[in-house]
């Protein structure tokens, strides 16, 4: 339980379990560690004055078992009531830090329940670009923060391989007679293919014809072209997969959307759907021929002309937002019905075009520690079935702001179903557009005469950074910088193999921190100079603060834990300094910062949280020596005080940053690189 939870209860105990206390951290922590405002909200009702009732609180409050955890309670300005932690409680907090390690940090908010984290979903038609990326990271860092809460996770990548844009690139392959190329990715060579065929379509009506025909094929799933339909898939998911295997993200489920058809889960949802008159069939009116919902109570639903949802169009063809019906209802473990399922193995891959420099058996060595080939779903006479997913407690899908409404009437079924509580567990984690700077979409050859501040990506027109050439750009500058400095490298006899890594985890933590530091609701405005960051505000500062507090660590001798955790539990008199406790001071706030990150399903509160704890550390080794200290025990009470800080960034939310310390000689090159200013 975090400390905010403990005041809390405490608070609760004396005052009643029933009420909402609002607890906050003062702007000026000269006022107390926490402080709430409960005795101006409760006055009137015990009819005493603020400060009467504050006063009678805090002698409560100080014959409570847990008083220890304060140094001071102290009432201020009309009624607020201020608390001042203990040494012995941020001492200890220090030591439980250094004691439990990667643990410390980990809830059990999600205890015994399980969740499906749904990400990615991006279109198997072509390469990703960095507007999927910001879903990707995104998603796997919620996944990480709940695993650390203490849910079971699952996590699925929903593949739509029935919709339109999967016949505009079979259509493109049939007509274009485009062939693969080794030396180039499949979905690269899909992206070129993609928009040209939009071209191609919008000069030539009768390709429409085609394309319905292969459309049709594809949502029926036979025919030759259902097959192409199904080889491309797996091509372009593979290349995507090792797109994500850069950033460390994998998926347990790859559910594809033609197996909620194949299945016959879909075929079980429409019957229950007409059974209950849920789904009904329109004879007339402007969905004359369509099985429809109406009436849906939706948000807003007073400003609309109708609120009636389309199912199944006239020609028969299942829309999607019925397919997704079925397929949330399938995650709450609440239709009868199944998969099948069968291991996709990703072919880890290397292509000098795209990842410059990144050797096939480095490749490997980097991801095959960690990486696990997800299931994917068919249906129940093509794979094994009893595979554990699913009949889950909670549910985040992520996925833009423009979904919405889908999510919105998927909720609506539900509970026309009776499924309310489900429906209140479905959760929609809506994120802000990706766009494009001026100066990037110029880069981009984008037509930028208007002025515009930013420029929207476009598939259709070819217009975004795929997320592998951002990579490359980003990489090859980390790598070009460390070889320019020339003295690390040869100083730790570090191998090619271990710069290439080095390059991994740098390159790795700017592209992660720069889409996770904005709320998710908040547009991104894509910039390639501000992607490249090494300083400031940035994944590689954490880095850097990490790497410079490894190096002191090292050059103070073996790290031997049980002496830092009994100098970390005996610090009173010790640390002194203003910066000292500052530092101290905002360590135990990790625990708070995680179950935020989970509540809010935000990861920015941790980015927020390790940018402000580095720029602590560095205030405070700014003002204090550590090694050759005034006394041993100030040093040894310092070094514990930066192992724990070191610790806390390496915990982070689960792991939503690389971070490159792992052998001796890395920290001292990051060291360089990050004090060099314009990387």
């Amino acid at each position: 339980m975090s400390i905010r939870n403990q005041i809390i209860s405490i608070l609760k105990n004396i005052l009643g379990e029933q009420l909402d206390i609002s607890l906050e951290h003062p702007a000026d922590n000269k006022n107390g560690d926490y402080s709430t405002n409960i005795c101006l909200r409760l006055a009137k009702e015990v009819k005493k004055s603020p400060r009467d009732f504050g006063l009678d609180l805090i002698e409560k409050i100080k014959a409570h078992p847990e008083a220890k955890l304060f140094s001071k309670i102290e009432l201020a300005g009309p009624g607020f009531v201020n608390f001042y932690l203990s040494p012995e409680f941020l001492a200890g907090e220090l030591g439980a830090i250094l004691e439990k390690k990667e643990a410390y940090g980990e809830l059990t908010l999600g205890q015994g329940k399980r969740v499906i984290v749904e990400h990615t979903s991006v279109n198997p038609n072509k390469a990703m670009h960095v507007g999927h990326l910001r879903n990707s990271i995104l998603g796997d860092s919620i996944a990480r923060i709940l695993r650390k809460c203490g849910y079971s996770v699952q996590v699925e990548n929903y593949i739509d391989d029935t919709g339109v844009q999967l016949a505009d690139i079979v259509t493109a392959f049939e007509v274009l007679k485009s062939k693969e190329d080794p030396h180039q990715k499949f979905d690269h060579i899909c992206w070129d293919l993609y928009t040209e065929i939009q071209k191609q379509l919008a000069a030539n009506p009768e390709l429409e014809i085609k394309k319905k025909e292969i459309q049709t094929q594809l949502e029926e799933g036979s025919g030759e072209f259902a097959e192409k339909g199904k080889e491309l898939v797996r091509k372009v998911l593979n290349e995507q997969m090792n797109t994500m295997a850069l950033f460390n993200i994998t998926y347990d489920l790859l559910l594809a959307e033609s197996s909620i058809l194949s299945s016959g889960l879909w075929k079980e949802v429409f019957e229950e759907l007409k059974e209950k008159n849920i789904a009904v069939f329109e004879k007339e009116g402007a969905h004359a021929g369509c099985w429809v919902v109406r009436d849906l109570d939706l948000p807003n639903a007073e400003n609309m002309k109708n609120s009636d949802k389309v199912l199944v169009t006239g020609h028969g063809n299942v829309v999607y937002t019925a397919k997704d019906i079925a397929h949330h209802l399938w995650k709450f473990g609440l239709v009868g019905g199944d998969f099948g399922y069968e291991l996709f193995e990703v072919q880890l891959k290397n292509y000098d075009s795209s990842l410059k420099d990144l050797n096939p058996s480095l490749y490997s060595a980097i991801f095959n520690q960690h990486y696990s080939n997800p299931y994917f779903t068919v249906s129940k006479e093509e794979g094994e079935t009893g595979v554990a997913f699913g009949k889950v407690d909670l549910c985040y899908t992520v996925v833009d702001i423009r979904q919405a409404y889908s999510f919105d009437v998927i909720k609506a079924v539900f509970k026309k179903l009776g499924f309310e509580k489900q429906a209140d567990a479905l959760n929609h984690v809506a994120y802000g557009f990706v766009s494009l700077s001026r100066n990037t979409a110029k880069e981009l050859g984008v037509d930028v005469s208007d002025n515009a501040a930013s420029y929207p990506m476009s598939g259709r027109k070819g217009i975004g950074v795929k997320v592998d050439d951002l990579w490359k750009i980003i990489s090859a500058k980390v790598k070009g910088k460390i070889l320019e400095g020339g003295k690390g490298v040869l100083q730790y006899a570090l191998t090619s193999a271990e710069v290439e890594k080095v390059v991994w985890f740098i390159s790795g933590g700017a592209l992660k921190a720069y889409m996770l530091k904005f709320s998710p609701h908040q547009e991104l405005v894509f910039d390639f100079d501000e992607a490249l960051k090494m300083t400031g505000d940035s994944g590689p500062y954490l880095q850097y603060t990490h790497a410079r507090i490894c190096g002191i660590l090292r050059k103070g001798g073996p790290l031997f834990v049980g002496t830092y955790v009994q100098f970390a539990r005996h610090l009173e008199g010790k640390l002194s300094k203003p910066t000292e406790l500052d530092l101290l001071r905002t360590l135990y706030l990790f625990p708070e910062m995680v179950e935020l990150a989970a509540r809010e399903v935000s990861p920015h509160f941790i980015y927020s949280y390790l940018i402000t704890l580095s720029q602590k550390f560095n205030s405070f080794y700014a003002s204090c020596r550590v090694l050759g200290a005034e006394n041993p025990d100030i040093e040894k009470s310092r070094l514990a005080l930066i192992a724990g800080t070191a610790q806390i960034i390496k915990n982070q939310g689960g792991g939503c940053y690389p971070l490159p310390c792992q052998r001796e000689g890395w920290g001292g090159i990051c060291c360089r690189l990050f004090l060099l200013p314009n990387l």
